[in-house]
């Protein structure tokens, strides 16, 4: 079985009878069968080079499945979402046919294999997520767990890689974005499903602080924080150059709010760095 992706080129076949009527009045005096094997020649290199660009493929309607499902397992996503997930992808696996593959990887900072790649029929179906206690959660390295899944998929197989995550890609030091056009490349179907991210009791959304000061000079800067109102008094602490410098106690109810933060004065003159924890 064959499929065409990009039908619209196949209108460029009208161009063979127009090269065999251009060859049929052409004053041209050459043998009949020279004329005729070079309008074979012509029509064939026309043909080739119209199904190339619209993409002829070859399908197998007899080709197995191989699915692997990414986990992520990092601190940002809660035990809840996890649990949700696992029905989902029991529920996918179910409907697979009985000699379709799939894989399960989890992954955080690294990534880890939780069920290897094999035949439904030699898989049991997944009843906890299992956390590999040797990777950190801390952070999310979303493109290792796709660089590692599409390597363990083979070929000659209808190729799928299911995403559970809720998108925070912070770690690896490369953007997914930059990474797009190879996983086209690829010829993996992916699919994705968004997790909830774990929502923190505090939160500091940014901080506003001048672009540029006098040395000694006294400023402020202000922090917007949000609070979910379980923890009415908040304690945060103010960095400095990596270096904790302020400590600030306040009582909050829920909602947004703009706190302005009294900070001492500079006295070197180089950038300086703060972050609120």
């Amino acid at each position: 079985m064959f499929e065409i992706t990009a039908p619209p080129f196949l209108i460029l076949l009208l161009s063979i009878p127009i090269l065999v009527l251009v060859l049929r009045r052409t004053k041209v005096a050459s043998a009949t069968w020279r004329k005729w094997g070079t309008l074979c020649l012509r029509g064939g290199a026309i043909f080739c080079a119209v199904l190339a660009l619209a993409n002829l493929q070859r399908t197998y309607q007899e080709q197995q499945l191989a699915v692997i499902f990414l986990l992520d397992m990092s601190d940002s996503v809660s035990k809840s979402e996890h649990t949700e997930a696992l029905k989902q992808i029991n529920t996918a696996v179910e409907k697979l046919k009985s000699t379709d593959l799939f894989g399960i990887i989890g992954f955080a900072e690294d990534t880890f294999i939780i069920f290897e790649l094999r035949p439904k029929v030699e898989q049991p179906l997944l009843e906890s997520a299992r956390f590999d206690e040797t990777v950190s959660g801390a952070s999310t390295d979303i493109l290792t767990a796709l660089k590692h899944a599409i390597a363990l998929l083979p070929e000659m197989y209808q190729r799928r890689i299911v995403l559970f995550s809720d998108g925070i890609h912070n770690a690896g030091g490369t953007a997914l974005i930059d990474y797009f056009p190879l996983i086209q490349a690829s010829n993996v179907e992916i699919l994705t499903v968004p997790l909830q991210t774990v929502q923190d009791a505090f939160q500091v959304h940014r901080l506003q602080i001048p672009t540029q000061v006098r040395k000694g000079q006294q400023f402020s800067m202000v922090a917007i924080v949000e609070t979910d109102g379980s923890i009415p008094d908040v304690t945060a602490t103010l960095y400095h150059n990596g270096v904790p410098s302020q400590v600030f106690e306040w009582t909050l109810p829920s909602g947004k709010h703009r706190l302005e933060l009294p900070t001492k004065p500079i006295l070197e003159t180089k950038p300086q760095n703060y972050q609120l924890n």
